[in-house]
């Protein structure tokens, strides 16, 4: 009888089998979204700008006072290890960092544990249709003015699983969000970028919008750089979106794709 092999993790200093990490370990992020991550994509089994992840990874961790201490060498090793026992070399990473279980609110004890798991998943279909639409959801910034930006990402993504789920609905790879004020956030699943017509500027929503400061962003936002491009980033309607604009759509596992109305 043959049987499927069942995909490999890390978690907690072992690499062990997906099905025997217990739900008990994840009680404060699936009840209160208490925890990060990070997505990552590896080539030839190496993780791509794991530096630059690591970096945001541990901000968040400080911000949100979940203890996190791993080196980025460590995590490579561990990464390249569980894409060669899940015969992934090119790949999608996700690191997920949660406080432990305990209490029974919203308060976190005091000597409450760090969860850290890593595993890996196929990449997702290079061949996408580049349609995009404007999402009915609003993009919520969770701090209020004055408050240190998280710019990582959370298990709190229902707007993004609704905004995504939105433009499936509707026959788009993505939907294009609003915040609060009316400006231009971001995508779903990525940061956006704008090229209004044949000149070397090139705009994007400013931070202060409330974005994910996505690591492929502000690589591309180096290339541009590079190239002798100007990035604009600032704050701009839905309207200030001429019909000859070119959009671009940003992210980790996608890199930089350009997309359409």
């Amino acid at each position: 009888m043959f049987f499927l092999k069942k995909p490999q993790c890390y978690f907690n200093g072992k690499i062990t089998s997906e099905c025997k990490i217990g739900i008990n370990n994840f009680e404060r992020a699936i009840n209160y979204g208490d925890s990060i991550f990070e997505t990552i994509r590896v080539d030839n089994f190496a993780p791509q700008h794991l530096a630059e992840h690591l970096a945001r990874l541990a901000k968040s961790c400080n911000l949100l006072q979940i203890n996190f201490a791993m080196q980025t060498e460590d995590i490579a090793g561990i990464i390249a290890a569980l894409c060669k026992k899940n015969n992934l070399p090119n790949c999608v990473a996700k690191i997920i960092v949660s406080r432990g279980g305990g209490s029974g609110g919203y308060l976190p004890l005091q000597n409450n544990a760090t969860n850290i798991l890593i595993k890996t998943a196929p990449l997702p279909p290079q061949n996408i249709n580049n349609k995009i639409m404007f999402s009915s959801y609003i993009r919520q910034n969770i701090l209020r003015e004055g408050q240190a930006c998280l710019d990582g990402k959370t298990a709190n993504s229902i707007q993004f699983v609704m905004a995504k789920m939105e433009a499936q609905q509707n026959k788009c790879f993505d939907a294009l969000m609003l915040n609060n004020e009316g400006y231009i956030c971001e995508f779903s699943s990525g940061n956006v970028f704008l090229r209004m017509g044949e000149d070397d500027i090139f705009y994007t929503p400013s931070p202060q919008c409330g974005i994910v400061n996505g690591i492929m962003r502000n690589a591309f936002i180096n290339q541009l750089t590079q190239d002798g491009k100007i990035v604009n980033q600032g704050f701009y309607r839905p309207q200030s979106i001429p019909a000859s604009a070119k959009i671009y759509f940003t992210n980790a596992i996608r890199g930089v794709v350009e997309v359409c109305f």
